[in-house]
């Protein structure tokens, strides 16, 4: 998927502008979309997190509310992006792209150049344009064999992704909380990665095990 983890990121909590930019984007899209309003409108995102995707500049991570998640997150679900929406800055009406990512059937984050700098109308939105795009993931296929199978069922394929830190490259497999994750090096030693305060710890056990499955 994408390189979200960034010792240089930033970190703020979401913002109403973004909620109803999500919510409004969302009501005009066709009906097979609106089940994702309700992630929208029941606290599900706590932490916006941007400048983390090195694919990707102007990429807005959404972190999740860990008591809130299990009730949306399907891991065998789909993985896709909502793109080709425009956005208009107020007061210019100056057309912006706007993308909604999705990964688990879940909303993890969007696209828009130049979000936390200029202000959005958040009711001037056009969809008349939109595409789907599905993508598949090569990462996920390196990790395959790295893993034992009960581990395997529990990771999301559109979630692996390379996290290259301090000269060495990691595939992160599931988050644990506020950007934090769960990730395998190209030997098979699990690890669980923080960013505050910043540590690599192998778990030296199986994944399901980690997680008392």
């Amino acid at each position: 998927m994408f390189n979200l983890f960034n010792r240089k990121r930033k970190r703020r909590p979401v913002e109403k502008w973004e909620m109803q930019l999500l919510s409004n984007t969302i009501q005009k899209l066709p009906a097979d979309f609106h089940s994702l309003l309700e992630q929208v409108h029941k606290n599900l995102f706590r932490f916006a997190l941007i400048g983390y995707s090195k694919d990707f500049p102007d990429y807005v991570a959404l972190s999740f509310n860990p008591d809130v998640i299990n009730d949306f997150e399907n891991n065998r679900g789909l993985d896709f992006q909502i793109t080709n929406i425009r956005v208009f800055d107020s007061p210019n009406l100056k057309s912006k792209l706007f993308t909604i990512f999705i990964s688990s059937d879940v909303i993890c984050g969007y696209k828009l150049v130049g979000a936390d700098d200029i202000k959005i109308d958040v009711n001037n939105i056009d969809v008349s344009n939109y595409t789907l795009q599905k993508k598949d993931n090569p990462d996920y296929d390196k990790v395959k064999s790295l893993l034992k199978d009960e581990d395997l069922e529990l990771v999301n394929p559109g979630q692996v992704y390379e996290v290259p830190l301090d000269g060495k490259l990691y595939y992160h497999l599931m988050d644990t909380e506020d950007g934090d994750f769960v990730g395998i090096d190209t030997d098979g030693i699990i690890y669980h990665i923080t960013h505050d305060p910043y540590k690599i710890t192998p778990i030296n056990n199986s994944l399901i095990n980690y997680l008392n499955l």
